[in-house]
């Protein structure tokens, strides 16, 4: 019998050794299922002790460990400070422990080249801000040399035109002296048989050599103070200082072609003894006609 039965157990191909219990029949897990259960209830139960779920109970973790300075900035340098000796911790593997170590040292290389590159980062821009500043004076200074520039000109165009007043000015001056000058020599000549002139026509050659005098300090001016009839002195003192204009005008254009210049009157101002001063638009022209005999 018993032979019989090693007899079945070999041919149905069982490796169980003589004098070990059978394996378990029916549906019971296996050791191995048991093994893995365990393992997956200490996992949970530890997800379930883990109260670090947020960036504020990290930190909270960190410090109540003693593992970072507390209220001290976070930063790779001190995270990899504290990742460190977590890898000295016993119990825990190899191939943990230089998982662990190995981010350290690369969160330290990290850090490393992080701070190089702020640091090139600032530089940059410290030298782009003076660059900046620079252009911006140089625009400025170009701004106060144009100003300046345009100033100067403005200064010595003016100091030209002063210059030509003052030349013009003193030209006058000196016809109007030689004129009066003239006047008294022929004046004096004239009374040389003194006795004979009476008062009031020395006063009235004082009271040309003035008319001459103040019509010769513009240039443009003109004074006709030529002896006259009574009823031509008359109807001049009785005309309007438009119609002088209009009549001068008239005469200037009848002698246009004698001077060969254009020339027009703008005002007229009656004096008292008589005598018009004529303003004229050109000095030139105004000069013609004192210059010329005929006149």
């Amino acid at each position: 019998m018993a032979s019989t039965k090693t007899t079945f157990n070999k041919k149905i191909g069982s490796s169980t050794p003589q004098g070990s219990s059978p394996p378990p029949t029916g549906g019971g897990p296996t050791t191995a299922t048991r093994a893995r259960t365990k393992e997956l209830g200490q996992k949970e139960k530890t997800l379930q002790k883990m109260r670090v779920r947020d960036v504020q109970m990290a930190k909270e973790c960190l410090e109540a460990q003693n593992m970072v300075i507390v209220g001290d900035q976070y930063t790779i340098q001190s995270l990899s400070t504290a990742l460190l000796p977590l890898s000295q911790t016993a119990g825990v593997k190899a191939t943990l422990m230089d998982s662990m170590r190995a981010v350290a040292i690369l969160m330290v290389e990290a850090a490393k080249v992080t701070e190089s590159e702020e640091v090139a980062r600032r530089i940059t821009e410290q030298m782009v801000l003076p660059t900046d500043q620079l252009e911006s004076t140089i625009e400025q200074m170009k701004a106060i040399a144009k100003e300046i520039h345009q100033a100067t000109k403005e200064m010595r165009d003016e100091r030209s035109k002063t210059l030509k007043g003052l030349a013009e000015a003193m030209s006058a001056l000196s016809k109007s002296a030689t004129a009066v000058s003239t006047y008294m020599a022929v004046t004096a000549a004239g009374h040389q048989g003194g006795p004979q002139q009476n008062q009031k026509a020395l006063a009235s050659d004082l009271m040309r050599i003035s008319m001459i005098a103040r019509g010769n300090t513009k240039a443009c001016q003109l004074l006709i103070n030529a002896p006259l009839d009574d009823s031509s002195t008359d109807a001049l003192a009785n005309l309007e200082p438009a119609i002088l204009v209009a009549k001068a005008n008239l005469a200037l254009e009848a002698i246009s072609n004698i001077l060969q210049i254009k020339a027009m009157v703008v005002s007229a101002n009656k004096l008292r003894n008589g005598g018009i001063i004529y303003e004229l638009d050109s000095a030139t022209a105004a000069t013609a006609i004192r210059e010329e005999e005929e006149l």
